[in-house]
């Protein structure tokens, strides 16, 4: 008699016992959340150069007054 593969012994749906669609969602959905936390720690580091950048022009026009 040949054993079924069941999903009895996997606990919170492990990659083998998911059907092949959703660990292809999955993975998906993993890539577009890392891209997404990628740009946007690239985002604030730009955005946190400029505020430097802008206070030290601050600083050179009151210094200039």
């Amino acid at each position: 008699m040949k054993k079924k593969s069941t999903c009895a012994s996997c606990k919170n749906g492990c990659m083998r016992c998911m059907p092949k669609g959703h660990v292809e969602l999955m993975t998906m959905l993993l890539v577009v959340v890392f891209g997404l936390v990628t740009v946007m720690t690239i985002a604030n580091f730009r955005m946190r150069a400029q505020q430097e950048i802008i206070v030290q022009q601050a600083q050179q026009i009151e210094s200039l007054k």
